[in-house]
Order: structure tokens, then C-alpha cells, then sequence
């Protein structure tokens, strides 16, 4: 299975479709319990219906690991916004 044709099948899933309706009714949905890779694979998958995503991580290791896995699954490159202690 293609890494582009996953992230598909995870935006078909009707668990990903209620969280997509949350967001419609500007809720905040709430995935819980995605470790590993997961975490990157649904962002690509929500990046197909909101391409403009900002996603805050807790370090800038976290920000490059997560930014090559979603690049990896999307297939689209990633912006990265630096650091503050950087600006």
C-alpha cells in the first residue's frame, strides 16, 4: 500500500469523518491515543481537507521528525516556522 493511499483511507474512516463534522460545527476534536507515525499520517490525511494546518510541538526535534512524516505520507512539503528563541 502506497503512504499517499493510507492517508486516504484514514480520511474515509468514519472515525476521521465525525472529527472532520466537529471541526465544521468549530468544535475542537480531540484525537487521542495516536502514537508513533499515526499522529503524522492522520495530520496528512486532515492536510487534504485543510491544507493550511498549524501544528505546535514541544521541541524542534519533534517539529523535524513530524514535518519528514507527513511530507512522507502527503507527498507535499512541509513549511516550518523557526523556533522563537530563533526570531
Amino acid at each position: 500500500m502506497e503512504l499517499n493511499s493510507l492517508s486516504q483511507r484514514i480520511g474515509e474512516s468514519s472515525y476521521f469523518q465525525g472529527k472532520l463534522a466537529d471541526l465544521k460545527d468549530n468544535k475542537k476534536p480531540l484525537f487521542s491515543g495516536l502514537i508513533g507515525a499515526a499522529r503524522s499520517a492522520v495530520i496528512a490525511a486532515l492536510r487534504q481537507i485543510k491544507p493550511n494546518l498549524l501544528i505546535v510541538t514541544f521541541s524542534s526535534q519533534e517539529t523535524e521528525k513530524i514535518s519528514r512524516e507527513v511530507e512522507l505520507f502527503s507527498g507535499q512539503p512541509v513549511a516550518i516556522f523557526p523556533a522563537l528563541d530563533v526570531l
